[in-house]
């Protein structure tokens, strides 16, 4: 698993430009990449839980992605495939997959990230 997010991190640092979310649903990237997840998220900054898919609010959301960038993707644990993406404002998302069946994915124009 550790090869997946290194492999990922060597497109790093990826400008967001859009954001979507919905309860269990999170999608941001650009023209030139995205991130999909339908697991269970929250957002955290320094140390403090933010948001999370049971108490959100989309707007501000939005806000803390876009026009900033991902600098970095690393498991949550050491020993599962949940990651953390660390955001250029400081805010982490972190996420838990109810599913080990493409819990998330990273689309890069020329190839695609899947667990």
């Amino acid at each position: 698993m550790k090869e997946l997010f290194n492999n990922i991190g060597k497109y790093l640092p990826l400008k967001i430009d859009f954001c979507q979310i919905e309860e269990y649903f999170i999608s941001f990237g650009s023209k030139e990449w995205s991130f999909y997840s339908d697991s269970s998220w929250r957002i955290v900054k320094d140390g403090r839980i933010l948001f999370s898919d049971e108490n959100f609010n989309s707007k501000k959301i939005i806000e803390i992605f876009k026009s900033n960038e991902v600098l970095s993707i690393s498991p949550l644990t050491s020993d599962n495939l949940d990651p953390v993406l660390k955001l250029s404002n400081s805010y982490e998302l972190q996420l838990f997959s109810k599913t080990t069946n493409e819990p998330w994915k990273v689309s890069l124009s020329d190839i695609v990230f899947v667990p």
